[in-house]
């Protein structure tokens, strides 16, 4: 073997080399086997797995969260970016070819030291062309190790957008469920200071009878008015609720016609004219959301706050006549009559079942 073939061998086992270990997956304890196989479990995060809860309030809560949120669109473009940044890395393992072509016109002034004469030109056109062609021997393998970190990073940043976009659909999905869960516990509130008022009733008679003591009928009002508090605390829990959820979906927190219409006790084909009343006066704004046609979102206008703050004053009148008439304690006993005198004249249009849809 001459010298040439040994140098020729070198080269060729130098150019095998490579700058530091290989990668090796880090040994981690785990169990054997899972409760899924990987298969059925890449599965279920790539589906619409909450499409199986068949609600499509749902549904387009979660697609207007993915269309608008910001964090995927952030990990959308670093997705983009490490793939640039992986294509460039692994480009400069190939030759590079480079082609650089200039022109060029000059001129200069007959009155020049030593003057030009006539005719002889006195512009100059100049035309160059430059090709190159390099390759860079990857001998101690910088370029591939480059290449690999790139690639790395590339599917990191493909991974955690994974992680964004099934982080994102589980906050709404848990909100949305969670917002139907207060809205049935307030309901069932509701409901449950509706029969109190229905048991500090009988229990009136019963007192004016002589067949109870006053302890009592205190106590059956105590209880009505414990379940008349906690109304407040879940009615405060779900806009809480609502307020978070237009976050996770990128809205600004409003009231649709919906939840308008729940919040009167009103079915909405009764709630329209109303409304539509009310925007003809010029007192509330009604605009139709683009995501979905069938809801609206309300504001009042500058009219509708002045008439909020008169009718809040007559508020105030109208508690203290109140007071004064009846009498703070047989108050709330009075406004239970006329919530029963309402619901038997307006009907349970509802069944009471609280609704998100719409």
């Amino acid at each position: 073997m001459n010298i040439r073939t040994i140098a020729a061998v070198a080269v060729l086992a130098a150019t095998g080399c490579a700058v530091g270990p290989d990668y090796k997956r880090a040994d981690v304890e785990a169990p054997e086997r899972y409760r899924f196989d990987d298969l059925r479990a890449v599965a279920s995060t790539d589906s619409a797995w909450w499409a199986q809860f068949g609600d499509p309030q749902l549904e387009r809560l979660i697609a207007i969260a993915l269309a608008e949120s910001k964090d995927i669109l952030i990990a959308a473009a670093r997705v983009e970016e490490f793939y640039g940044r992986y294509g460039v890395q692994r480009g400069q393992q190939f030759p590079q070819a480079g082609l650089l072509a200039q022109g060029e016109r000059r001129q200069v002034s007959r009155l020049s030291t030593p003057p030009i004469p006539e005719p002889a030109s006195v512009t100059r056109d100049l035309y160059s062309v430059d090709l190159g062609v390099s390759f860079e021997i990857d001998l101690w393998g910088r370029l591939r190790r480059a290449s690999e970190a790139a690639r790395a990073d590339l599917l990191a940043a493909e991974e955690n957008r994974r992680t964004v976009v099934l982080s994102l659909v589980s906050a709404v999905a848990t909100a949305y469920i969670n917002l139907l869960d207060l809205d049935w516990q307030l309901e069932i509130t509701r409901q449950t200071a509706r029969t109190r008022a229905e048991s500090v009733r009988i229990f009136s008679l019963r007192f004016k009878g002589g067949t109870i003591s006053e302890m009592e009928l205190q106590q059956v009002m105590s209880e009505y008015e414990a379940a008349l508090a906690a109304i407040p605390l879940f009615e405060k829990r779900v806009a809480q609720q609502e307020a978070g959820l237009s976050v996770l979906i990128g809205r600004n927190p409003g009231i649709s016609q919906t939840a308008l219409s729940l919040a009167n006790g009103r079915d909405k084909s009764t709630l329209t004219p109303v409304l539509n009343d009310l925007v003809r006066r010029g007192l509330v704004r009604r605009v139709r959301t683009p995501d979905d046609r069938r809801t609206y979102q309300l504001a009042l206008t500058a009219a509708g706050e002045r008439m909020l703050k008169q009718l809040a004053a007559c508020a105030v009148v109208h508690d203290r006549n109140l007071d004064r008439i009846i009498g703070r304690r047989d108050r709330a006993h009075f406004l239970s009559i006329l919530r029963r005198i309402e619901g038997e004249l307006l009907g349970d249009r509802t069944n009471g079942r609280p609704s998100r849809r719409g």
